[in-house]
């Protein structure tokens, strides 16, 4: 029945707070390579990069590349520079939206245990635990938050 085995396979999939706690329990040595902090796959200091650009300023970076571009004689067509100058988006939602909708499922703990754990990537990056310590919840998701016992006093 491929409705069962589907329901069964979206069953396995974890959900984001408990793909974290996946990741905050687990030593960087056994993730694979999309997790790992990319400081450990890449050596920037190597290279001599002139321009960095980020998804959260792809469009104001992507104009600077353009410009760059120009003034060493490179010209892009029309529909390259409107690929290079789209904002970055996840579906229809932009990067900031995107980033709210999920860090808003964890608890600060969390985050602040995922700035330690990607640290390195976050200084080399110039990304700051702010405004993902904002999105998140104050209170311990339901899963972890102790239970309450009811005392009658009599």
């Amino acid at each position: 029945n491929d409705a069962l085995a589907q329901e069964h396979r979206h069953l396995q999939i974890p959900t984001f707070p408990e793909f974290i706690d996946y990741v905050l329990n687990t030593e960087v040595e056994a993730y694979n390579e999309h997790w790992v902090p990319y400081y450990l796959l890449c050596t920037p200091c190597h290279l001599n990069y002139t321009i960095i650009a980020k998804t959260e300023t792809i469009a104001d970076d992507s104009r600077y590349i353009l410009e760059v571009l120009k003034q060493h004689g490179i010209g892009q067509s029309q529909a390259a520079k409107d690929t290079l100058t789209r904002i970055h988006q996840t579906g229809k939602k932009s990067s900031s939206t995107t980033s709210r909708d999920f860090y808003s499922q964890l608890n600060k703990e969390q985050v602040k245990g995922l700035y330690d754990k990607y640290e390195i990537d976050m200084v080399m990056y110039d990304y700051v635990i702010e405004p993902y310590l904002s999105f998140a919840v104050n209170t311990l998701p339901p899963k972890y938050a102790p239970k309450q016992v009811i005392v009658n006093p009599e």
